[in-house]
């Protein structure tokens, strides 16, 4: 088309506006297109830890010691950070900052009056000038250089009983004076501590009578002998018994007095002693088998055991990834252990929970980010955030969303197993459950049946079947004697429990049985054959239908949809049914039954998705590319929306959630997940909740919870999406228009030059 007079129009058009409204500059959160959003706190850090410590940042205040991590990272729980954080209640907090330079910090120290001190490699504290060292006055609230600083990186730090510290690392002068690779701070001036050492000290211990001991990559002491490890005894600097033939990178005291060492040696005083070994203060020892990797860190335990951090792989021949525990005669790992790469720091705080900081991501198939904590029984993410991704999320009638699994804390709120979200904030159901929670079922008078692997709710006895009534939580009769999976509601109003059990109130019941109100009953003798029950639904002739899986035959374990008919029979034709699970069953809008799970087959080849409608199975359109789909739902629309893991092969690259769109083909929801969804629903706007182990969202970091829709307080005058409505983005949009983008020439639903004046409208409205 001939564009010129529009063009012409449009520059007078501009002018005109660009002239009254020079000033302008609206706050906006960009243009209004769908996109995932995080949900909730991501926990741990989006960067390296390196160091950690626990501090009392406000003395007398209300404070008390808290947590304080150090390392790379800007991102602390979802909070803009700078390199070093601290947790306080259900939050992280910024210290000082943003700092103008970049930087590393590696070695945190709280001194006798209180004050921390950071070392690393950086030029400035926040904005404080400050050389590889720096410390924060608690009475100012401000950074505070040490006199010059050191030259190089500082690696270890360690505060005397004095009120003096010691810093070690890489430098060769501090304060303008030489120091080799370690030095003393009085408070006001730097002085060396003897001759230092000829390389790098990556750890320092303080004894309990003043004396220090170093470790690191030295070979030399002035001119005496100081294979890795050496002593301080006030004056000079000794060796131990031939010391290490390799860096000494971890130093902790034993209550008996003894000296363990950890590193990349494998050899201590001439003898074998792999990664780690044990000084009694004249003789080296080894310990238990050692350990098959580098070690980065290690701590003494309230009880005398120690625990060992690092790139591992075994312990004293025992599987250990990454972390360990001895206990004066063998090595044990510490719950699952973390991912690669490797734990890089430890500390015990004063409760007795160990805290490990690194570069890991997660432990046990949890999103943790850099650091996680050890309370002797589990080993979890430490702090805000969800302790463990949602396997199940419900949407109410009332447009709230139930979420329910294994966590204890979601978005930063303690909430054990199952949460409230009402939209804007979660909320626990009372003191919650013991055990998992795997099914919830909303009951016509608002409460809910909530069914899993418990035996306490709200602090009663419930077994795996209990009862939320707003307020608090009671039992359902005797419960079952084994794991509930599924819950349903028959026409009749009764309740409908499917799982792995053979008993229910002291019935015997074969994996399924019902709940009148009173008392439960068996129904029939249960599917044949059946080893779990995974999931149910009720379809609209009262008919109930249960999925899961069966052992026809010793060695065969297949899926399976069954329904009452007098008696439990298949639903539809199977034919070659597979392998694998039914774990979940939905009724479309119009009645048809949609199982979904990891089955391979059912009724033909189709691969985790398939729909019942008069009595025959069909595929929706994901038979090369789904594998194992565990949630299904409906938009408004009608469209469905599978999640789980759905890879390559009907559409791009590898996807975990997705929208058949009405005109049959599946459609990616925007760059997707990064990982596996276990839990989604759709919301009565339209847009979509999960949740998953996944890490990120549309290449955005987020934990564990998203949510896909149009942002609140998005403006589509944004056209730049930089969060401000100004001049720039008219002639953003023009450029656009005229280029034919379809978001600038179909602007407001009106192509060509009615978008033009649509989206003037919308700027000088800002919104």
């Amino acid at each position: 088309m001939n564009t010129r007079p529009v063009h012409a129009l449009l520059v007078a058009t501009t002018g005109l506006l660009v002239l009254a409204q020079t000033a302008r500059d609206v706050v906006a959160q960009g243009p209004c297109v769908q996109q995932w959003q995080f949900l909730s706190a991501r926990p741990g850090l989006n960067g390296p830890v390196s160091a950690i410590t626990t501090w009392d940042p406000d003395g007398d205040g209300p404070s008390g010691p808290v947590l304080t991590v150090a390392g790379d990272f800007s991102l602390a729980g979802g909070t803009p950070v700078d390199r070093i954080a601290y947790q306080h209640a259900d939050s992280w907090s910024a210290l000082g900052g943003p700092w103008v330079t970049g930087g590393h910090i590696w070695s945190l120290a709280v001194l006798q009056n209180g004050d921390l001190v950071i070392g690393g490699w950086f030029t400035h504290a926040a904005d404080v000038p400050a050389n590889n060292i720096a410390r924060w006055s608690r009475d100012t609230q401000q950074w505070v250089a040490m006199g010059a600083g050191v030259n190089s990186s500082v690696r270890a730090l360690a505060a005397l009983p004095t009120g003096e510290l010691i810093a070690a690392g890489s430098f060769t002068t501090a304060g303008g004076v030489a120091a080799n690779r370690i030095a003393k701070w009085d408070g006001a001036a730097w002085q060396p501590l003897g001759s230092g050492f000829d390389n790098d000290v990556e750890t320092l211990l303080v004894e309990p009578f003043g004396g220090v001991v170093a470790g690191g990559r030295f070979a030399m002491s002035g001119q005496s002998p100081a294979s890795r490890i050496a002593r301080w005894d006030g004056s000079n600097w000794s060796d131990l018994a031939g010391g290490l033939n390799g860096n000494a990178n971890a130093l902790t005291r034993l209550p008996s007095g003894d000296l363990v060492v950890g590193g990349e040696f494998d050899s201590a005083g001439g003898s074998p002693a792999m990664r780690v070994a044990r000084w009694d203060g004249a003789h080296w020892w080894p310990v238990a088998g050692g350990i098959s990797g580098t070690v980065r860190s290690l701590q003494t335990l309230p009880d005398g055991d120690v625990i060992a951090g690092g790139a591992f792989w075994q312990a004293g021949g025992v599987p250990a990834q990454h972390l360990a525990r001895w206990n004066g005669q063998s090595w044990s790992a510490v719950g699952s252990g973390m991912t690669d790469p490797e734990v890089l720091c430890l500390h015990v705080m004063p409760d007795g929970r160990a805290v490990a900081g690194g570069s890991f991501i997660g432990v046990g198939g949890v999103t943790v980010n850099r650091l996680a904590v050890w309370d002797g029984a589990t080993l979890g993410p430490a702090g805000p955030g969800t302790s463990h991704a949602p396997t199940l999320l419900l949407r109410l009638s009332s447009g709230n969303v139930i979420a329910a699994g294994r966590f204890v804390t979601i978005g930063g709120v303690p909430a054990r197993r199952i949460a409230l979200w009402d939209g804007q904030a979660w909320h626990p159901l009372g003191a919650g459950l013991d055990g998992k929670v795997n099914a919830v079922l909303p009951m016509p008078n608002g409460d809910l049946v909530v069914g899993g692997e418990f035996t306490n709710a709200g602090g009663n006895a419930a077994n795996r079947v209990a009862r939320w009534n707003g307020t608090t939580w009671s039992a359902v009769g005797g419960g079952t004697n084994g794991a509930v999976h599924a819950l349903a509601l028959n026409h009749d109003g009764h309740v409908v429990a499917g799982g792995v059990f053979s008993n229910a109130g002291g019935v015997s019941a074969n994996m399924i049985a019902r709940w009148d109100g009173v008392s439960w009953t068996a129904i029939g003798p249960g599917v044949p054959n059946s080893v779990s029950v995974e999931s149910l639904t009720v379809r609209p002739n009262g008919m109930v239908v249960a999925g899961g899986q069966r052992r026809p035959s010793t060695f065969l374990y297949t899926p399976f949809v069954y329904q009452t008919m007098g008696g439990w029979t298949p639903l539809g034709y199977y034919g070659d049914v597979g392998q694998g699970t039914v774990k979940s069953l939905t009724l479309s809008p119009d009645g048809h039954v949609i199982a979904a799970g990891s089955f391979t087959h059912l009724g033909g080849n189709y691969t985790g998705l398939a729909i019942n409608a008069d009595w025959a199975w069909s595929g929706v359109g994901l038979s090369t590319a789904s594998r194992d789909i565990n949630a299904v739902d409906f938009l408004p629309s009608g469209e469905l929306v599978a999640a789980g893991r759905l890879y390559h092969g009907a559409f791009g690259p590898d996807q975990f959630i997705a929208v058949r769109r009405e005109a049959g083909h599946w459609e990616a929801l925007g760059e997707g997940l990064s990982a596996a969804v276990l839990g989604m629903c759709t919301l009565p706007d339209g847009r979509v909740l999960a949740s998953g182990n996944f890490g990120m969202a549309d290449g955005a970091w987020t934990a564990q919870l998203a949510i896909w829709g149009v942002p609140d307080g998005c403006c589509d005058a944004d056209f730049d999406a930089n969060g401000s409505v100004q001049v720039a983005d008219i002639f953003i949009f023009l450029a656009a228009w005229f280029a034919g983008d379809p978001a600038a020439y179909n602007f407001g639903g009106s192509p060509g030059v009615p978008a033009i004046f649509a989206f003037l409208t919308a700027w000088l409205g800002g919104c």
